[in-house]
Parts: C-alpha cells; sequence; structure tokens
C-alpha cells in the first residue's frame, strides 16, 4: 500500500477536534459557520465582507444580492488565481461547492470530482467521469502523449495491433486515458 494511503478506514475518518478549523492561523471566523481560508497565512477580511450577508432580522432571510456582493468580494480579494462557488440541486437536495486555488487543473478537478459525487449514486467517481463525458454532446481531444501513456501501461508498441490494445483494456472495465 502507498505510504501516503490510510491503513484502513478508520484512519480516514476525521474527529471533530479535527475538523474545527477556527484556530487554524490562516482562517479568520466571520461568524457561527462562517469562515474565510486563505492559502498563504491569516486571510484579508475586510469589515465590509465580514458583515455583507445582511439578515433581514424580522424574516430571517438574506438578501440575495448581498450574497452575491459578498461572494464578489469574497474572490476578488482571495489569494488565488482561480475560484468558484456552486450552489446545485441534485434530486432532492440541495449542496454548495466552493474552491479557490492558483492551480487551473486543481480548480477543475475539484469541481467535477465534487459534481461527480453527488450525481453517482454509489458509483465510482471515474466512472461517472466517464459516461458524463461519453454522453454529453461534447469532443474531448487528448494529448498524443496520452494515448501513448497507455499503450506504454499495457507494454505495447508499434507492432501491436488496435486488437492487442482492445484485449489488453478488456479487464480494466475501461480505458484510463490518465496514465
Amino acid at each position: 500500500m502507498p505510504p501516503d494511503q490510510p491503513d484502513s478506514q478508520d484512519d480516514t475518518i476525521l474527529s471533530e477536534d479535527e475538523l474545527d478549523i477556527a484556530d487554524e492561523e490562516n482562517v479568520e471566523v466571520l461568524d457561527e459557520g462562517r469562515y474565510v481560508v486563505s492559502a498563504n497565512g491569516t486571510p484579508n477580511v475586510s469589515e465590509e465582507t465580514a458583515s455583507s450577508a445582511d439578515v433581514d432580522e424580522r424574516t430571517g432571510s438574506v438578501d440575495r444580492d448581498a450574497v452575491e456582493d459578498w461572494l464578489v468580494d469574497y474572490f476578488e480579494n482571495a489569494d488565488a488565481d482561480y475560484g468558484f462557488h456552486v450552489t446545485a440541486t441534485f434530486d432532492d437536495r440541495t449542496d454548495q461547492h466552493r474552491v479557490v486555488s492558483n492551480d487551473v487543473v486543481t480548480s477543475f478537478e475539484a469541481l467535477v470530482l465534487w459534481y461527480a459525487q453527488q450525481v453517482g449514486d454509489g458509483t465510482p467517481v471515474e466512472d461517472v467521469l466517464g459516461i458524463l463525458l461519453a454522453e454529453a454532446n461534447v469532443s474531448v481531444r487528448y494529448p498524443v502523449q496520452t494515448l501513448v501513456g497507455l499503450l506504454e501501461t499495457h507494454d505495447l508498441g508499434h507492432e501491436d495491433t488496435i486488437a492487442d490494445l482492445l484485449d489488453a483494456v478488456a479487464d480494466d472495465r475501461g480505458v484510463n486515458l490518465s496514465q
């Protein structure tokens, strides 16, 4: 087993203390359940950001414009080049996901993995992503090196046939092009 993977599922379960991020140096607590997390040191949170999501005390509702203004301010002040906040409905539940990163691939990966986990209904994420891309009306172009990696993984070369490739990947339940 690789050293960066836990030995058992118990090693992947976080305790309540491990989930409490309020005392971390890169976290600014705005109020109960609201945090700003910085990738590089203490977050730079303006007074306006901390209080921009105004709540109507009579109805308990949050003004939509205030939330949108807060999100714009949050992302403009985030110490990251890429970010998103998504609120989505999946069948009978609504979920949210927010990511900021300086890596465009990390941002994209976080979005598609989260989406696949929400719609997958227990199906492995890599299978969900493959099905979604195969069924979408979007053509995906992979770099040639991706195919070269697949061939090398299965010890195939120029002298091998397409039939050899199909035989090599038949037991894999699909083709993994991330090689």
